[in-house]
């Protein structure tokens, strides 16, 4: 039986995740491979399936609770041994542990993932090992390598539609993601729009607020704040109910929008007063969102251009240059920029500036 760690104190769920981890790195260290896949009884398989449900719905949410039910769809996965389920479970370690310590430590056991989902023949095996791939180019910042798998992915799970909504709609999400950084706004505006249009159709709340928040660059890239901000509005109104992941996913947008308008008092006061919730939620600690979130929290306290927010900027950017990755020391580097312009360090400000527009 799993139990439900999503409804125990924080301290209990970490000490709970704390002993499964303990227990799947012995239970990996003696796994090599699955030389024949004995049957797995069907209420086994139906555990491993409400983890994984449970791990997909609380990773935006809960963090620590969906690396309880993933820990444990592993567990369940490696002592059944059927090979779809095994795949999925391996490529959502390689995820976790790709995201939390790095590429290399997720490189053996996506391949372990990749040669299991060729073997049981799954295109959406295959297709899921291929967006964990992408998400883990995302979480360096490879824009172009994620875009061209996420396309990939789209592609597969579009003709086969039956497969799995849910990795459906973030692929789509992701890949918008991926054309935004690369700076490609017309292509995202016209590919958003149609995403638009296809997930109202399908009655998809979620997939559609997103593309409203996507659909905003189009008119900031026009030079019209006011539109934009017309557009988060409206994408709001129709948002999901969960207040915080409302608040959470509009955010950003939000921000992108009083900066470009010049409210930097405004764009302040929002991230103050979100930003205590947004980092308890535990989502600081994924490069994926962290780092845009650093990166403009420096730029809302730099553009308040008060002496006394600098230190919260430099915060940012130091923080960002830790991170080595491509797009977060570039990101920080444009931080940088700005902290010496505003101490009238010109030269400084644009060596810093030249690093940023290298990294990007």
């Amino acid at each position: 039986m799993v139990q439900k760690p999503g409804s125990k104190p924080l301290r209990r769920r970490l000490v709970v995740l704390i002993g499964l981890r303990l227990r799947l790195f012995f239970r990996l260290r003696a796994w090599r491979d699955v030389p024949r896949f004995p049957a797995a009884s069907a209420e086994c398989l139906l555990q491993i399936d409400t983890c994984v449900s449970a791990y997909l719905g609380l990773a935006l949410t809960d963090l620590v609770a969906a690396a309880v039910y993933q820990t444990h769809q592993l567990l369940r996965a490696l002592g059944a041994g059927e090979p779809k389920r095994l795949a999925l479970a391996l490529s959502h370690e390689a995820l976790l542990r790709g995201i939390l310590r790095g590429r290399p430590a997720a490189a053996r056991l996506l391949q372990q993932a990749a040669a299991l989902a060729e073997r049981t023949g799954s295109a959406y095996a295959r297709s899921h090992v291929r967006f964990t791939a992408a998400m883990l180019s995302m979480n360096r910042g490879e824009w172009h390598d994620a875009s061209a798998l996420m396309s990939e992915v789209s592609e597969v799970l579009g003709e086969h539609s039956h497969l799995n909504a849910w990795h459906t709609g973030q692929s789509t999400i992701f890949r918008m993601a991926c054309l935004l950084w690369c700076g490609e706004l017309r292509l995202l505006a016209t590919q958003a729009r149609a995403a638009l249009r296809e997930a109202q159709a399908r009655g998809q709340r979620l997939i559609a607020f997103e593309m409203q928040l996507f659909s905003l660059w189009e008119p900031l890239a026009a030079d019209d704040p006011h539109e934009a901000a017309l557009r988060t509005d409206a994408a709001l109104a129709g948002a999901p109910q969960s207040p915080l992941f409302r608040r959470r996913m509009a955010l950003l947008a939000q921000l992108q929008v009083a900066l470009y308008a010049g409210e930097a008092q405004r764009a302040w006061e929002l991230l103050c007063a979100a930003w205590p919730e947004y980092a308890a939620s535990g989502a600081l600690r994924l490069p994926l969102l962290a780092v845009p979130y650093h990166h403009i929290r420096g730029l809302a306290a730099l553009s308040t251009q008060r002496p006394s927010q600098r230190p919260v900027a430099l915060a940012a950017a130091r923080w960002l240059r830790r991170q080595r990755t491509p797009w977060s020391e570039a990101l920080g580097a444009a931080l940088f920029s700005g902290l010496h312009r505003a101490a009238g360090r010109e030269f400084d400000a644009l060596a810093e500036l030249e690093s940023a527009e290298r990294g990007l």
